[in-house]
Order: C-alpha cells, then structure tokens, then sequence
C-alpha cells in the first residue's frame, strides 16, 4: 500500500516591504553614518582620555604689568599699568600686587609694555616734584663732608654760602630745601661731600655763581 508522504506545511508569506519604505530609509542611514558615527565615539573617548591623565593648571597669581612704555622717572599713573596673571612658577621676586601701588611712585629706568612691575623697578627717592612745581634737582658741594653724612633723603635744611664773594659774611641762598639725595657721603672726603637739593630755578642760578668762591654749608631743619 503506497502512502503519501505529507506536504510540507507552508510558511507565512513575508509582507512585502515596499520600495523606500521608512524601515529601508532608516536602514540606509545607519548603514552610511555608522563608521564617520564609531570614529567620533573614538575620538570622544580619546579626548576623555587626555582629559582624565593631564596634569591640573598651573596655579597663577594677580601682579601689575605695564600697560604701555614707560620713561625713566615717569610717575605709574592709574592708566599706566594693567592686572595680568603669571603662572606663580614664574612670577618674580617683589612683584607688585594689585593695590599695594602708592599715589606718586615712579619707576627708576625705562619700562616696556607688559613688563611685570617689581619693586626694584620703582624710585624710592625724592623728586623735586613732590615739593612743589618749579623744582629742579640742584647738586651742591658742601665743604665739610661730615655734615653730609647727617643728612637723609626728604630732610629740610638752610643753604648758606660763605667766603670772599660775600665779604666773609654768610648769606642763605635757600630756606627749608628739600634733601632730595645723599650719594656716598665722605666724612674724610678732602673735597667735601656732594648732596642734591630741590630749588627753585633762581636758587640754583645762585648756587652756581657762589660755587666758585665761597664754603657751602647748611643747618638741618628737622
């Protein structure tokens, strides 16, 4: 007796995706952004990678700078500098702080734009200017080097001149002028000692001509 052996049973009909369906547009794209897509995941995952093994910045410090030249003796004006910060590795001795400037401080040589400002970089001494308008820096010779060595920059004294071009007589050739230097004071100097005062212009014409013939001394005021 012959059997049949029974049919395969059939399988359901795949539905049948119409060209440019959503699912063909989706698969599309993944297909053409997926490698450009996986190099950026490299990429991002290189960065955090950089990210987590770089050493933290570098601690930095506020300091002045010179916001443009500066000449010799000119006074640090508000205008003039500007606040920068430095790495602290590189920051010099005695830099200066925002806010520790003082009203009339000046630099004592030339000073390039950005340059940091230090305190070496500031004149200390007195300038004619800050004892009024009009004054210049007159240099005077005293005869006796041991008064110099008594005096200090910012001290008042009487100029007084004496010999034969006043008829042995002192004169006062200036009241109450500022001591603006004292550079190496001599007591044993056999030439006297030199100190810079501030006077007046016609002060100074004055000291010029009695220089020559009289003895230069001065009485301190305080």
């Amino acid at each position: 007796m012959h059997t049949t052996p029974p049919s395969p049973r059939p399988r359901p009909a795949r539905a049948n995706r119409p060209p440019g369906s959503a699912w063909q547009r989706g698969a599309l794209t993944v297909a053409r952004y997926r490698r450009p897509a996986a190099a950026a995941l490299c990429a991002g995952a290189a960065l955090a990678a950089l990210y987590l093994v770089r050493p933290p910045p570098e601690p930095t410090a506020a300091v002045l700078a010179a916001d443009r030249d500066l000449a010799a003796g000119e006074v640090i004006a508000a205008g003039a500098v500007r606040t920068v910060r430095v790495p602290t590795a590189l920051l010099p001795d005695g830099a200066l702080r925002p806010g520790s400037r003082r009203a009339g401080e000046r630099v004592a040589g030339p000073v390039r734009r950005g340059e940091v400002l230090t305190d070496a970089r500031l004149d200390a001494r007195p300038h004619p200017d800050d004892f009024g308008p009009g004054l210049v820096a007159a240099p005077v010779r005293l005869t006796d080097g041991g008064v110099a060595a008594l005096l200090r920059p910012g001290q008042r004294v009487d100029l007084l001149a004496a010999g034969d071009a006043t008829e042995g007589a002192a004169v006062r050739l200036a009241e109450r002028a500022p001591v603006l230097e004292v550079p190496q004071a001599q007591p044993d100097a056999v030439d006297g000692a030199l100190i810079v005062l501030a006077l007046t212009p016609q002060q100074a014409a004055q000291l010029a001509a009695q220089t020559i013939h009289s003895h230069l001394s001065v009485t301190i005021r305080n």
